[in-house]
């Protein structure tokens, strides 16, 4: 990229700061570019990591890592329940945040068990080209600590603990590549030997966040069975969420069965994936501080959700831009000739980037007024678009035809919630009333 482009997205970043600093004020905006900072770094540290593991097995052994991982992550809803954003809404109202985590974390526990031996047998027998039990053992390993970790962060989210929330997730993505370092400085040849490493690392940070927030294990089972309850819709909208996150890879795997392609197709998705990050963080913070809206006119209310939208669209078109201009100079000269192809897909896959930023403001608003079962059915619409045209793409058009598939649905997903935030607005008339949480 040239130097008068990245002063220009530096300089549309400060002033996107700056004038969301208006809307939500300092101190949340504050906590937004903290969470954010981190979480970028953070995402950062996994891109290259990725970078690390695909360069040095080449597309066909990194099919095999990422083709693992995709499978695993596509079905971990039924691991984390959708618990970790059920938190986020009810965690600010707690009264003792570690005994809440403690009653996720329980669930987390007992759901592991099950959904790891279900896919220790299941999916070798789906593709055993693909779906190596050495590398699903270790992948199911790490997901499931990770699920533990995520609701960790979660709590002391909620407790406003936004430094060591960002500190935490620096340390864990920082070891994960620190371990594929120490890999590729060992000479390890095999994509089990990175899965190893990544969990030891996964575990370290697992335990570091746990002696910070010291979650309590209550001996009743009211609290993890009402959590269990409640979180339902979330997780729901987890899984649809994942689906149109990792289900590309995993039917590219699934139905194609080629190493190579899914080599490709891989580190762009994970690139596109990685960047969300950024409007994730804004979702973390932004939806905390739209519950404490609570009881607020709804005058009010519109004028902070309008100006809401517009920072995330204007964040939208500014990773979306940096993307498309960088992203295949970057893949070239950071994985090498061989991923040529995953360049050209970046450039169709870049305009995820503003869609999500739009996704993630429709969400924080429908799931701080109560409508998070309408916003299931937007995630309906988008995940069942997703792959019902991939299954009917896949073998015609391959990879090209899979990118293409991801920008309609998350398009759809995106239309879906501007439309039943524009509904929402016109159930609460500007100027009736206060807007009340269900």
């Amino acid at each position: 990229m040239k130097r008068n482009d990245s002063s220009g997205l530096l300089s549309l970043w400060n002033n996107i700061l700056v004038c969301a600093q208006s809307f939500y004020g300092r101190e949340v905006v504050q906590n937004i570019a903290l969470l954010a900072s981190g979480s970028f770094i953070a995402q950062g540290l996994m891109a290259i990591n990725a970078i690390v593991i695909a360069r040095f097995l080449a597309p066909e052994a990194y099919g095999l890592y990422v083709g693992a991982y995709s499978a695993v992550g596509l079905s971990s809803f039924l691991v984390n329940w959708g618990l970790d954003t059920w938190i986020l809404r009810q965690g600010a109202l707690a009264d003792d945040p570690p005994a809440l985590a403690g009653s996720i974390l329980t669930i987390k526990g007992v759901l592991g068990v099950f959904w790891g031996t279900a896919l220790f047998f299941l999916l070798p027998a789906l593709e055993p080209n693909i779906f190596l039990k050495p590398l699903i053992l270790i992948s199911t390993l790490d997901v499931w600590c990770d699920g533990f970790f995520s609701a960790e962060l979660a709590t002391l989210n909620t407790q406003k603990r936004v430094s060591v929330v960002s500190s935490l997730l620096l340390t864990s993505r920082g070891g994960r590549l620190l371990s594929a370092i120490s890999v590729v400085g060992l000479g390890a040849q095999s994509p089990v030997s990175f899965a190893q490493a990544r969990l030891v690392a996964t575990i370290i940070a697992l335990i570091m966040a746990s002696w910070v927030l010291r979650p309590k294990f209550v001996a009743k089972l009211i609290r993890p069975v009402r959590a269990f309850r409640e979180s339902g819709p979330f997780a729901l909208s987890d899984l649809l969420a994942t689906i149109y996150l990792q289900a590309d890879v995993t039917l590219l795997a699934l139905f194609l069965g080629d190493r190579r392609a899914v080599g490709l197709y891989a580190p762009a998705s994970g690139l596109v994936n990685a960047l969300f990050a950024i409007p994730a963080a804004s979702y973390q913070i932004t939806l905390p501080a739209l519950m404490r809206l609570d009881g607020q006119e709804v005058r009010s209310f519109r004028h902070v959700v309008s100006k809401m939208f517009l920072g995330f669209l204007a964040l939208g078109i500014f990773l979306w831009l940096g993307l498309w201009m960088s992203g295949s100079f970057l893949i070239e000269h950071l994985l090498g000739s061989a991923y040529r192809t995953t360049g050209e897909l970046l450039s169709i896959l870049s305009p995820i980037l503003l869609l999500k930023s739009i996704s993630f403001a429709g969400a924080a608003l429908l799931v701080a007024v109560g409508w998070q079962h309408y916003r299931v059915i937007a995630q309906v619409v988008s995940a069942a678009a997703n792959v019902l045209l991939n299954v009917l793409v896949i073998r015609h058009f391959g990879i090209w035809g899979v990118a293409t598939v991801y920008v309609v649905s998350e398009f759809i997903l995106a239309a879906g919630y501007v439309g039943l935030a524009m509904r929402w607005f016109r159930d609460h008339p500007n100027g009736s009333g206060v807007v009340k949480w269900t």
